[in-house]
């Protein structure tokens, strides 16, 4: 499938996971979300913005455990970002 890919996004899938890893350098530092449609992936949940996504995550055992990753229209909460 990776194969098919236009470089494009090859590209854009490549940063998306380069700042989830990254993340971990700096998780806690994002303050826990006080928005409903956040916190339904977690009572912790927070939230950052990679282009036009938005990344719900949460600290678990001082583990970044990424609950989504969704286009930041679908997200309601993307005037808190």
């Amino acid at each position: 499938v990776r194969k098919n890919m236009p470089l494009t996004a090859l590209q854009y899938e490549e940063e998306l996971l380069e700042t989830i890893s990254q993340l971990s350098n700096y998780a806690e530092s994002i303050s826990i979300s006080d928005k409903k449609d956040v916190l339904r992936f977690g009572a912790s949940a927070r939230i950052i913005q990679y282009k036009k996504m938005a990344i719900i995550y949460i600290v678990h055992n001082n583990r970044v455990v990424v609950r989504a990753v969704m286009p930041l229209h679908l997200s309601k909460n993307k005037d808190h970002l």
